[in-house]
């Protein structure tokens, strides 16, 4: 079972893995395991999971903002958005699913970035979204062998069919 690393642990991770100076999310976009795939937006892991499967869903292209967003980049976003969840519904059958779009531009928040993404985050019963929703209780950190099988996992509850 993952075990949580705390915020200060998850930092100093996040930190070594980006290189200075560049958008976290543009590189995930380059090296993620890529669950599901469209032309403008895609379905990731998130390697700093508030909760075990948790998603994201983010834009191919760098935007920053909603106004940035062509309409085609936002329904494909808010799409695999829903795929997302319905997947995770399915899968691993959490009482409820947030999905939330989180991110600043704010250059002084470590544990966030300015390129537009979408969260969807199985929860529990009674949690509520400033609980979840924060690296406050720190994050899950897998081995190896429990990030492939939820990557196996969810990529074939994202197939299409």
């Amino acid at each position: 079972m993952p075990m949580t690393i705390s915020r200060a642990e998850a930092l100093v991770l996040v930190k070594g893995a980006a290189s200075p100076g560049t958008c976290p999310m543009c590189a995930v976009a380059e090296a993620a395991p890529v669950l599901a795939r469209g032309p403008h937006a895609f379905v990731t892991l998130n390697r700093y999971p508030l909760r075990w499967g948790h998603l994201l869903v983010v834009t191919t292209r760098h935007v920053e903002r909603f106004s940035e967003l062509t309409d085609d980049e936002h329904a494909e976003s808010a799409a695999l958005c829903l795929r997302a969840a319905r997947a995770m519904e399915r899968e691993l059958a959490p009482p409820r699913v947030f999905v939330a779009s989180l991110g600043s531009a704010r250059d002084n928040l470590p544990m966030t970035c300015p390129h537009l993404h979408w969260h969807i985050v199985p929860v529990a019963h009674g949690e509520r979204p400033r609980d979840v929703l924060t690296w406050r209780h720190g994050v899950l950190q897998g081995t190896p062998d429990e990030w492939d099988a939820l990557e196996h996992r969810m990529r074939a509850a994202l197939a299409p069919g």
